[in-house]
């Protein structure tokens, strides 16, 4: 599953007892990061310089039937949230989320998906269990063209009837995606303008793109991604971020080869770039196993956590995350893999 700019977050409000409750919305806030997560070992969507496409959601990688994860309780791997899955004809159309609480699972949110006869998804819905019953939260209707580009996606929530709150627009050139438009919902104002992006391209591979807002009255700059290459013009180098788009904000470093590939970030600070993130991910035929992020404190790259990964075939297994503390590596989370 590949994001090209932002995931949404939603912050869940429960009527539950305070520790339960920032659970809960701790394991919820996590669901919209899964694809995250793929794209974070997924050095193909990382490096591979190709056209992008605006994000629909996936399936989960490796389709399947149930992803357990589990909390570390200082002796020994505790369930935590499982999510359970529903195909047809090769696509998730169902997805149930469930909270272990004190042994018991118990609801926390499902997904309703459809799809066209082409295969394409339509329609994303999501509910929360509140109040002892599925309540509405949101949900995504997805449009497209003759030739299957998105060209419409319409973001809705459901705070007591279904609301529109953002719609994007997406023009293309020769099937390449060029621009995004979008508008947010005024209660006062009905619709007006938000944000727009235009994509340029080198053959069919970004080189800059360009990010406009809307200030009430016209379109301001806000932000210009300039996208570097090796010299066969094949793999991501470099990526240059500027905020507004006079000044360099961030810098995004990218190193691959057959073994392993390293993701550096620098943040402007004091009028200067310097180090902020590293990760590295160590590679066997082509899929990453061993992952570690790093900060950059006190004048050298310190560890932050690390991810254990374990393919079965072609298809993820397990991933093992642990935290460094007081000099040590500790276990904080697992997630299982079950088809």
């Amino acid at each position: 599953m590949k994001n090209f700019f932002l995931y949404l977050c939603f912050s869940l409000c429960f009527s539950m007892g305070t520790c339960y409750g920032q659970d809960i919305e701790k394991a919820d806030r996590q669901l919209s990061q899964e694809e995250a997560l793929d794209e974070v070992f997924s050095e193909e969507s990382r490096f591979e310089a190709r056209a992008h496409k605006p994000y629909i959601p996936q399936n989960p990688s490796g389709n399947p039937q149930k992803i357990l994860k589990q909390k570390w309780d200082r002796w020994s791997w505790v369930d935590w949230v499982k999510f359970e899955y529903r195909y047809q004809n090769g696509k998730v159309v169902f997805q149930e989320n469930k909270i272990n609480k004190e042994g018991n699972w118990e609801n926390l949110s499902r997904y309703y998906l459809k799809y066209d006869e082409a295969g394409r998804l339509t329609e994303q819905l999501y509910q929360t269990w509140r109040e002892n019953k599925w309540q509405n939260f949101y949900r995504y209707v997805f449009q497209y063209d003759g030739q299957g580009n998105l060209v419409y996606k319409l973001y809705e929530n459901h705070p007591g009837k279904w609301q529109g709150s953002f719609r994007f627009y997406y023009s293309y050139k020769n099937g390449i995606w060029t621009k995004e438009y979008s508008q947010r919902f005024s209660k006062y104002q009905g619709w007006v303008n938000n944000r727009t992006i235009f994509y340029s391209y080198r053959e069919d591979k970004v080189i800059e793109s360009y990010q406009e807002g809307w200030n009430g009255s016209s379109w301001a700059p806000l932000s210009k991604r300039d996208i570097q290459y090796d010299a066969k013009f094949e793999h991501r180098t470099k990526e240059l971020i500027y905020v507004p788009v006079g000044t360099l904000a961030e810098e995004y470093s990218y190193f691959l080869n057959s073994s392993k590939s390293v993701h550096t970030i620098r943040k402007l600070y004091n009028g200067s770039l310097h180090n902020s993130k590293r990760s590295t991910s160590l590679l066997s035929q082509g899929k990453s196993h061993d992952f570690l992020q790093e900060v950059w404190r006190y004048g050298s790259w310190q560890k932050s956590y690390r991810w254990d990964i374990e393919h079965k075939g072609d298809k993820l297994k397990r991933m093992t995350k642990q935290t460094w503390k007081d000099y040590q590596w500790v276990n904080e989370e697992q997630r299982l893999w079950i088809h």
